[in-house]
């Protein structure tokens, strides 16, 4: 074991990436934004309902809005080889 501090084991500074208060309109239209400069919603979802569920699923970790939004592309992906089959 060693005596090392955690924060010496990295040398640089990390990069914090706030909470956004999804709870709130402006908080859910900044994180439908985020959406927004990462995918085409129209083309991408069949409702808008969907983006307004993920941003609620993140709990306004802009992280896990970016996990969520991999795994549908990661579903839509593997629905699109099922079906071609």
């Amino acid at each position: 074991m060693s005596n090392e501090n955690l924060i010496d084991a990295f040398p640089a500074t990390p990069f914090v990436i706030p909470m956004v208060k999804y709870s709130t309109e402006q908080g859910q239209a900044k994180l439908i934004e985020v959406v927004a400069k990462r995918v085409n919603i129209d083309k991408v979802f069949s409702s808008p309902d969907l983006v307004n569920q993920l941003v609620t699923k993140s709990g306004g970790a802009v992280r896990d809005l970016m996990h969520w939004l991999n795994i549908c592309k990661i579903n839509h992906r593997r629905l699109r080889y099922f079906y071609t089959i």
